[in-house]
C-alpha cells in the first residue's frame, strides 16, 4: 500500500499537464453526457409540471360543431357542477401597429374554456363587449399592451355561412380594448394566438358577426363519468353535434411530441455515455499504462498483476474524479438549455435545475464506466498462439491468393475466434441499430413532408367554416384550365351508439384524386362506407362489419369495405378519426346535405403562379404548411430531428469501434508480421495483407447489419404509424445507407493501414522483441 502510493504521487507529480489535459477532457465530455440525462429528464417531466401549474376542476371537453352555443343546457344536464364556453367568430383584430391585421383566432365567451390563465389585467367586464383578453405572444408580436386599442372586424353571419372565413367580407364592428392578458396552452398544439371577448360580444353584434363551434370544459361532480355525460348529452336536441373528450391542459399529441423528445434525449445520453467511456477510456489507458520494462522489474519485486492494475487504475481515477466533479457543475450551468425545441413551452421554471437523482446516477455511471473500462484494458496481457483444428474459415480462405489467405486469418482465423466473434456480433448490432434509426428518421419526415400521408392528398383544401361552397366558386372548379382533380365534400356529425363521429359524404366531380386507402376499397353505394383506422380502433369494427349511424333522427347501417384516412374538414383534426360515405350514403342520413368543401389538384402542367392564383379566386390564402398540419403531425414535426440526431452519435460510437477493433487487431499480429517478413514478405505485400483484413472485419459486420437494420427500422415505423393512424409504408434509404456502408469499409481500411505502418517499418527483431 505504501509503494503503491508513493508511486502514484510521483507520477501525478511529473505528469502535471498530462493529469490536467486529462481532467478537462473529462469535464468537457462528462458534463455533455451527463447534462443530455438531467435535460432528459427535465423534458420528460415538463408537461406534468406545466399542468400542474395551471390547475383545473374541468374534467371534460365538450366541442358543439355549430349553432348557437348550449352551454346554458349542457350546465342543467344531471352530474354537470360548471360549464365554461367559448365560440369563434368569424372576425379579426387590427392593432394600430399592424395595418394588414394580426394572426389571431377570436373567441366570444370565457379564456376559462381554453384552460388559460390570466398573467397581467384583469378578465373582460361581461357587459363590456369591446374588451378582450388575448395570449401573450399575440400581444408580444402587435406590439400591444394592456389598455391599447385595436379595431375589431367581423364577417357577418350571412356571408360566414355562405363563404366562410372569407377575409375580403370582414367589416368594421368597432374598437376593442386589450384588457388583459392570457397564457393558453391550446397554443402549444399549433393553434395561431387566441384573443377571447366577453359573451355579450356576439348579442351587441346583432347579425353582424358570424359564429361557428363552441369550445367547452365542464367539471362533472364526483362519480360521473365520461359514459355517464354522453348518455346525458344524447336527450339534446341534435346530439351529433357534440364530441365529447377528457380534458388534456397539455394534450396527448403535445405530450407523444415531448416524450419523442425526452425518449431522443435519454436515447442521446446512453449512446453518448458508451460513446464517452470508450474513448475517453481508451486515451486514459493509453496514458496511465505502465510499459513492459515497468512492470517486469515491479513483478520481481513482488508486486502482483492485482497491484498493477490497481495501480494503473488509480491513477486514472485522479483526472477522473476532479473531471466528473466539474462535469457535473457544468451541467448544472448548462440546465438552462432545457427543455428545448417547442417543449420550452412548457418549462413552468425555467433556469437553473437541480435532477439531483438523475445527476448522482450518470455521474456514478461515467466515473464507474471510465475506470472500469481502464481496468480490463490495462489488465489484458499477450497470449500465446495455441495451434488447433482449421475452422470453416480456414478452408473457405485457402484459396492462391496468399496476401487474401493471410488477410482474412488474421480477421477471422482461429487464433482469433472469439475476438472476431464478438466483434462480428457487436459491430453486426451497432450498424443495424444505426441503419434502423436512419430509416425511421427518413420515414417520418417524408410522413410529414407529404400531406397525402396524413390525409391531405390535395393541393388545396376549401374548408373556410362555410355551410356551403357557393356556386361561382364550384363553377369555377369545374371550368378552370389549371384545375385535374376536384372532390366535393359533405360534413357532418353523426352518433354510433353513445359516441359522435365525424362523417363525410364524397363525390368525385372531376378527375380522381381520392383520400388515402390504407386498406380494402372505398365505398361504391349508398350502404357502403370506409372508415378512418382510429375510429375503427375506438369503435372495435373492421373491414365487413357494420357500423350504424345516426343524424338528425334518421338511422342507417353500412357495411364497411376499407380504411382510409379521412380528410380534416369542418374541425376534424385528429387524424385517422371519421366515417367517409359517397354523396348518396351521406343523403340518406341528410338529404338536403350539401358541399361544403372542395379538395383541389392543381394540373401538372399549370404554370407556376397558377396555384396562387386559383386560391385567391377561391377566397383562401397559402397559409405555412406547418399551420395546416393536424396537431399529431405537427408534434411529429417538432422530434423528427431526434432520428438524426441519434445516428450522429451511433454513428461517432461506429467510428471509435472500428478505429478501435482494427487498430488494436492489426497490431496484434505484429508478431506474425516479423515473421512473414523474416520470409521475404515487402511492404506492398504487407499492405495487402492489412486491406483485406479490414475489408474482412467491416464487410462481415456491414452486410448483417444493413438488412437487419432495414427490417427493424422498416418494422418500427409501420408499428409507429398504424398506431398514429397514417400512411403505414415505410422509407427504403438506399443512399444513405450505401454512403453508410462505404464509410465504414473506408475508414476501416485507412485504420488498417496507419496501424500496420509499425509492423511495415520496423526491423523483425525489434518486432519479436516488442510484440
Amino acid at each position: 500500500m505504501i509503494a503503491l502510493r508513493f508511486r502514484v504521487l510521483r507520477w501525478t507529480a511529473s505528469h502535471p499537464r498530462s493529469i490536467a489535459l486529462l481532467t478537462l477532457v473529462v469535464a468537457v465530455v462528462g458534463s455533455v453526457v451527463i447534462g443530455l440525462a438531467a435535460g432528459a429528464r427535465r423534458t420528460a417531466t415538463a408537461p406534468d409540471r406545466f399542468a400542474e401549474s395551471f390547475g383545473t376542476e374541468a374534467s371534460v371537453n365538450v366541442m358543439q360543431e355549430r349553432g348557437m352555443p348550449l352551454d346554458v343546457e349542457l350546465a342543467a344536464l344531471s352530474g354537470v357542477r360548471s360549464v365554461e364556453a367559448m365560440t369563434f367568430v368569424f372576425g379579426g383584430i387590427v392593432p394600430a401597429e399592424l395595418p394588414e391585421g394580426a394572426d389571431v383566432l377570436v373567441f366570444s365567451g370565457s379564456h376559462l374554456a381554453s384552460g388559460a390563465q390570466l398573467v397581467a389585467g384583469r378578465a373582460p367586464e361581461p357587459a363590456q363587449p369591446n374588451e378582450f383578453v388575448a395570449s401573450s405572444r399575440f400581444a408580444a408580436a402587435s406590439g400591444m399592451g394592456i389598455g391599447d386599442t385595436a379595431q375589431l372586424l367581423a364577417i357577418d353571419q350571412a356571408d360566414s355561412a355562405a363563404y366562410g372565413f372569407d377575409p375580403t367580407r370582414a367589416k368594421p364592428v368597432s374598437d376593442a380594448v386589450l384588457v388583459g392578458i392570457i397564457e393558453a396552452p391550446v397554443t402549444l398544439d399549433g393553434f395561431d394566438e387566441i384573443a377571447v371577448f366577453p359573451r355579450s360580444l356576439i348579442a351587441a353584434g346583432d347579425g353582424r358577426i358570424g359564429i361557428s363551434a363552441t369550445v367547452m370544459t365542464l367539471a362533472l361532480d364526483d362519480g360521473v363519468t365520461l359514459a355517464d355525460l354522453s348518455r346525458e348529452v344524447g336527450t339534446l336536441p341534435q346530439p351529433e353535434n357534440f364530441t365529447l373528450t377528457p380534458i388534456e391542459i397539455v394534450s396527448m399529441d403535445t405530450r407523444a411530441a415531448v416524450r419523442g423528445q425526452s425518449l431522443g434525449l435519454w436515447t442521446l445520453a446512453i449512446m453518448s455515455m458508451a460513446a464517452a467511456i470508450a474513448a475517453v477510456g481508451q486515451v486514459l489507458a493509453r496514458n496511465v499504462r505502465l510499459a513492459a520494462d515497468e512492470t517486469t522489474p515491479l513483478e520481481s519485486l513482488g508486486y502482483t498483476r492485482t497491484q498493477i492494475v490497481v495501480e494503473q487504475s488509480v491513477r486514472a481515477g485522479i483526472p477522473v474524479a476532479a473531471g466528473s466533479l466539474l462535469s457535473v457543475a457544468i451541467a448544472i450551468a448548462l440546465s438552462p438549455l432545457f427543455p428545448i425545441g417547442f417543449a420550452r413551452d412548457l418549462e413552468p421554471t425555467p433556469g437553473l435545475d437541480v435532477e439531483l437523482l438523475v445527476l448522482v446516477a450518470a455521474w456514478l455511471v461515467f466515473v464507474a464506466g471510465l475506470v472500469g473500462w481502464v481496468a480490463l484494458a490495462t489488465n489484458r496481457r499477450p497470449r500465446s498462439s495455441p495451434t488447433g483444428r482449421a475452422t470453416a474459415i480456414d478452408a473457405v480462405t485457402s484459396v492462391p491468393a496468399p496476401a487474401l489467405w493471410v488477410g482474412t486469418q488474421f480477421a477471422f482465423g482461429s487464433n482469433a475466434r472469439g475476438r472476431s466473434a464478438a466483434a462480428v456480433v457487436g459491430g453486426a448490432l451497432l450498424v443495424a441499430s444505426l441503419v434502423g434509426t436512419i430509416t425511421f428518421g427518413v420515414s417520418a419526415r417524408r410522413l410529414v413532408q407529404e400531406p397525402a400521408r396524413y390525409g391531405m392528398p390535395y393541393d388545396i383544401l376549401t374548408d373556410n367554416g362555410a355551410d356551403r361552397v357557393p356556386p361561382e366558386i364550384l363553377d369555377l372548379l369545374m371550368t378552370d384550365a389549371d384545375i385535374s382533380d376536384v372532390t366535393l365534400f359533405a360534413s357532418g356529425g353523426a352518433r354510433t351508439g353513445d359516441v359522435s363521429i365525424p362523417v363525410l359524404g364524397m363525390e368525385v366531380v372531376r378527375g380522381h384524386v381520392l383520400p388515402y386507402l390504407l386498406d380494402g376499397r372505398f365505398p361504391s353505394d349508398a350502404h357502403e362506407a370506409a372508415i378512418g383506422r382510429r375510429s375503427s380502433r375506438q369503435l372495435h369494427l373492421g373491414i365487413g362489419d357494420l357500423i350504424d349511424l345516426s343524424m338528425d333522427g334518421t338511422s342507417s347501417s353500412y357495411r364497411i369495405t376499407g380504411l382510409v384516412i379521412p380528410p380534416g374538414i369542418q374541425g376534424n383534426d385528429v387524424v385517422g378519426n371519421g366515417v367517409l360515405l359517397t354523396s348518396t350514403g351521406y343523403a340518406v342520413l341528410a338529404p338536403d346535405q350539401v358541399p361544403q368543401a372542395a379538395g383541389v389538384e392543381i394540373r401538372h402542367t399549370a404554370p407556376g403562379a397558377a396555384l396562387e392564383r386559383i386560391a385567391t379566386a377561391l377566397g383562401m390564402s397559402l397559409v405555412d404548411t406547418e399551420h395546416a398540419r393536424p396537431p399529431s403531425i405537427l408534434s411529429l414535426a417538432r422530434i423528427t430531428f431526434v432520428p438524426f440526431a441519434l445516428s450522429v452519435i451511433l454513428a461517432a460510437l461506429a467510428v471509435v469501434v472500428v478505429v478501435n477493433v482494427l487498430y488494436t487487431g492489426v497490431r496484434r499480429h505484429d508478431r506474425q508480421v516479423a515473421v512473414l517478413r523474416a520470409l521475404g514478405a515487402d511492404s506492398a505485400w504487407l499492405r495487402r495483407v492489412v486491406g483485406f483484413q479490414a475489408l474482412a472485419s467491416t464487410v462481415t459486420p456491414a452486410a448483417i447489419g444493413v438488412p437487419v437494420g432495414l427490417i427493424v427500422g422498416r418494422s418500427a415505423f409501420s408499428s409507429f404509424a398504424i398506431r398514429q393512424a397514417t400512411a403505414t409504408g415505410a422509407a427504403l434509404p438506399l443512399l444513405p445507407v450505401c454512403a453508410l456502408f462505404t464509410s465504414i469499409v473506408v475508414v476501416g481500411v485507412a485504420v488498417a493501414l496507419i496501424a500496420g505502418r509499425r509492423g511495415r517499418c520496423l526491423a523483425p527483431a525489434s518486432l519479436l522483441k516488442t510484440a
